[in-house]
């Protein structure tokens, strides 16, 4: 197994948590690989899934058997189920199981969020609907059958079959074959035994084809067996035996996105998600799902404000992170207005300070990994929301520095944010010579992605200089590329520049995998008529087998963009008029 080194190595004086976990994941999905794809490997390509949707299962559950402490499943929830439900929601995106005709279509048919995290969503639901034990089971006697030789998705389905006495080739035949996932609408009455359930596909945008996709839904109630909804509407009864409320994909065990229907089911929900009754993970997918409803017009940004506020006083990291998910969509709405920017930050501060003021600028010996997330949130938001007193701190903190080891690595980043953001001329370019004179691959990557937070114009020229010269690795460019799209100061000096140098790019990832990540991080960026404009332009000449995926995806993103930003905006700034 060959690795770059900053998914390899980690510095005991120096990386923060999310380094100890991110090479923890790494090293695990790549020794996952000698199961699946070395031992047993796919017979074509449309069945890459077996290789990769495994390894992004194993990885979480041999990271989980290495680390309890860590609570990756958290993690697993809110990256990879998060990654594959924005992504899968696009109308036309590919199946976890896709044809494959050409070698050039394999550089897209990689894409991280469907094939990787999708699949890994899919194998957890199985293995949660047959149970661990069975699902070993198959595991072993699908090893032993085919060592050494190749299959494709029957072979495994039948093994599990055997082990667990259920027809898993039917219940997942449409979860492979077909892109997307349901919406589950579902209809209680507290204290009621029975429920409605209803499911439909859920798209951001317009659906080219106004088809109906019927898939086999294990709910993955949080009362009683496992039910399987495998019609477009069905009640179910249910026995309450326990205080916990009904909760469906309880604990991220199936792969949907549920809106409860009754206003006092969803009240319930809502108390005991601020009493933390429900787990971090039901809390965090509740906030998940109700996103991605606002972004496919099911739900308004000013609900889901109002759902911000709510729970502001939840301290679990990965369900602050998808609540800054909610404001992080209302600063793309605002854009570069100031006015409106300064009445968000005049909202959001009287939340965040108390955050930050519980958790501090300094850890303890013994936090949790989840405190120290947490941490490094509270600073960046109270920093991004322009807290005086936090930029104060972080200014005096970057001036005494000299190495990376020098900072806190829980609050190093923000430091690194605040002295780009509002620190001096000398402030960044003493940043950008430590980034020169780095040797240590993590410690580079955390400089320049702050570095290219900038808003002053000659600086992110000065950046965007940098990404073809011997400064930059190849193998880093495209990650710089994406950083300085996605900050909206710099996201049209970024698009020029892409225009500019379309023949370096082309020369220099035209055969490899990273090809694709041009159009993908463009359409990231872009939630404008003018821009969906100028992307349709630039890309749709360069369409061919391996960029027409990435590009129709991305125009169809762009389109669900706007269709949301039509939808929320004037409702958004009317809010922000009301602060006080």
């Amino acid at each position: 197994i060959t690795f770059r080194e900053q998914v390899l190595y980690v510095d005991p004086s120096s990386s923060g948590i999310e380094t100890k976990q991110y090479v923890a994941m790494v090293v695990c999905h790549e020794i996952a690989h000698q199961w699946f794809g070395n031992l047993v490997t796919m017979k074509w390509w449309n069945d890459l899934w077996l290789n990769e949707s495994f390894a992004n299962l194993m990885e979480y559950r041999a990271v989980d058997e290495l680390f309890p402490e860590w609570k990756v499943w958290e993690l697993f929830t809110a990256r990879e189920m998060g990654s594959a439900l924005a992504r899968d929601a696009l109308p036309t995106v590919q199946a976890v199981r896709t044809n494959v005709n050409h070698p050039d279509e394999l550089s897209s048919l990689f894409d991280p969020s469907i094939v990787y995290a999708k699949g890994g969503c899919l194998l957890n639901m199985v293995r949660n609907f047959i149970g661990e034990p069975a699902f070993r089971t198959g595991l072993k006697t699908y090893f032993e059958e085919f060592k050494y030789k190749n299959t494709e998705a029957e072979d495994l389905w039948r093994h599990l079959a055997k082990a667990s006495g259920q027809d898993i080739g039917n219940v997942m035949q449409n979860w492979l074959l077909l892109p997307g996932y349901p919406l589950v609408e579902a209809d209680y009455q507290p204290g009621s035994s029975t429920f409605q359930a209803s499911q439909s596909r859920i798209t951001i945008g317009q659906a080219k084809q106004k088809t109906q996709s019927i898939w086999q839904v294990p709910l993955a109630s949080s009362w009683g067996p496992s039910l399987l909804l495998n019609k477009a509407s069905n009640g179910f009864e249910v026995s309450k035996d326990t205080n916990y409320p009904l909760v469906l994909n309880h604990e991220a065990h199936s792969y949907f996105i549920t809106k409860y229907l009754n206003s006092a089911h969803f009240d319930e929900l809502l108390d005991s998600a601020k009493k933390q009754i429900l787990s971090p993970i039901d809390r965090l997918l509740l906030v998940q799902g109700y996103l991605l409803m606002e972004r496919a017009g099911k739900v308004e940004t000013t609900q889901n404000l109002k759902l911000f506020q709510s729970l502001s006083t939840d301290r679990n990291e990965a369900v602050w992170s998808a609540l800054a998910g909610i404001i992080g969509g209302v600063r793309t709405l605002i854009g570069r207005d100031e006015a409106a920017e300064a009445k968000l930050n005049k909202f959001l501060l009287p939340i965040i300070k108390p955050l930050l003021d519980e958790l501090g600028w300094d850890g303890k010996n013994n936090d949790s990994s989840q405190i120290q997330k947490l941490r490094a949130l509270g600073v960046s938001l109270a920093a991004a929301s322009l807290d005086p007193a936090t930029i104060a701190e972080g200014l005096t903190r970057f001036a005494k520095f000299k190495q990376p080891a020098d900072l806190n690595s829980q609050i190093r980043s923000a430091v690194y944010f605040i002295a780009v953001r509002h620190g001096t001329t000398k402030d960044f370019d003493k940043l950008l010579s430590l980034y020169s004179s780095l040797n240590n691959a993590e410690d580079k990557e955390e400089v320049a992605s702050e570095l290219t937070a900038t808003r002053d114009p000659k600086r992110i020229q000065q950046l965007l200089g940098l990404i073809t010269s011997p400064d930059v690795r190849l193998q880093d460019a495209p990650t710089w590329f994406a950083w300085l799209m996605r900050n909206r100061y710099a996201t049209n000096l970024t698009w020029h520049w892409l225009s500019d140098n379309w023949q370096w790019v082309e020369a220099k990832y035209g055969d490899d995998k990273s090809y694709d990540r041009f159009p993908r991080y463009s359409a990231m960026a872009f939630s404008y008529s003018q821009q969906l404009a100028e992307f349709k332009k630039f890309f749709e000449p360069k369409s061919n087998t391996a960029l027409t995926r990435p590009i129709a995806l991305g125009v169809e993103e762009i389109e669900g963009r706007l269709a949301w930003r039509s939808k929320n905006q004037m409702s958004v700034q009317a809010w922000l008029n009301q602060v006080q």
